[in-house]
């Protein structure tokens, strides 16, 4: 650490490859239509990933921009980590994809509205579907469920981190944890008791869910104390969250997942924290690992059973994930804007969740 300040030698590269794989393991049971595993009766595994990428996000993006308070290098680093990763998969999946496993002829499929329709997802419009393709799915037409989080994250980096470093906010941080746990009450209220509200696609009653794991994120990120996160302690709370049920249950999760996450992450461990020595392939498994769950159960049938479904679902989002990094990502974040002071390193890698 340098001051208070994040730097490589944490754990949260193993975090983000280990959240990506709770969601691809989730999603696994979810698209072959059988129950997801589920952490103490609190969320699904899938879900867990998410707050954990969440959590992850917060502290390392006020980071970012406390370290470099600039809107506009600010901006860019976040676009170029989101958008070119995201605009190649969508384009492979409505190109490539689709008009592969569709039951219209191609000509017929690319002349489809639905095909240009897709393209909105990298104007973070979630549009999950394309013509003809996954209907004889157990969970049928879904291209690429994951990419309903984009939207959320990208809303929470550019109108959240602003105000979360506000000098009131900096100055006394416990507004913030009051705030997320304010926020989480009323997200859990909204999804229990009302109708879903689509702005730009997508559900804002997840924003209330999600939300107060990043503004926990941003909460330990300000008040800066890094002796208090004990692997004893997080363990303990960890235990709690089982003992608790309902609302109470939500509330004490976001309290508990963001500190147990950081916990782990901002220790050196001798070799979870090399996780990213042949690349950050954490984003690449996010956005991949829906479309190749498809395509597998698609060439092989859900009858074909656990084991030869997530083999071949796995090696193929794996192949996506090398794919994305080193050909997609890598180069683009070669072109993130340096700090004005400093070497500007240190950068955040998140996959969105």
């Amino acid at each position: 650490m340098k001051g208070n300040e994040p730097t490589r030698t944490n754990a949260f590269d193993f975090l983000r490859l280990l959240g990506a794989m709770l969601v691809f393991v989730s999603h696994h049971f979810a698209l072959q239509g059988l129950a997801e595993p589920t952490v103490v009766g609190w969320t699904t595994f899938g879900g867990l990933g998410v707050a954990m990428f969440f959590s992850i996000s917060g502290y390392l993006i006020t980071h970012s921009w406390m370290r470099d308070p600039h809107w506009g290098r600010f901006a860019a680093r976040r676009m170029l980590r989101i958008l070119p990763g995201l605009v190649v998969v969508v384009s492979l999946c409505a190109l490539v994809l689709g008009p592969w496993m569709s039951t219209l002829p191609v000509l017929q499929y690319y002349g489809h509205p639905q095909v240009r329709a897709y393209f909105l997802n990298i104007l973070f419009f979630p549009v999950y579907a394309l013509p003809g393709v996954f209907g004889a799915n157990p969970y049928p037409h879904a291209v690429n469920g994951s990419l309903w989080t984009l939207p959320l994250e990208f809303f929470l980096y550019f109108a959240m981190t602003p105000v979360l470093v506000l000098e009131t906010v900096r100055r006394n941080p416990w507004i913030l944890a009051g705030g997320a746990v304010a926020v989480a009450a009323l997200g859990h209220w909204a999804l229990a008791t009302h109708a879903p509200v689509v702005v730009w696609g997508s559900d804002v009653r997840f924003l209330g869910m999600l939300a107060p794991y990043y503004m926990m994120g941003s909460f330990w990120a300000l008040w800066g104390r890094r002796e208090v996160f004990s692997l004893p302690v997080a363990a303990l709370l960890a235990a709690l969250l089982g003992n608790t049920s309902g609302v109470l249950q939500q509330l004490v999760a976001v309290a508990i997942v963001p500190y147990a996450t950081l916990a782990v992450g901002l220790r050196p461990w001798p070799v979870v924290r090399h996780a990213a020595r042949w690349g950050d392939f954490s984003y690449g498994l996010y956005i991949y690992a829906f479309p190749m769950q498809q395509l597998s159960i698609a060439l092989l049938g859900p009858q074909a059973g656990h084991g030869p479904l997530f083999v071949l679902s796995l090696g193929l989002t794996l192949l996506g994930a090398v794919f994305s990094w080193h050909v997609v990502e890598a180069p683009w974040l070669a072109r993130k804007p340096r700090a004005a002071y400093g070497d500007g390193t240190g950068e955040a890698r998140m996959p969105t969740g």
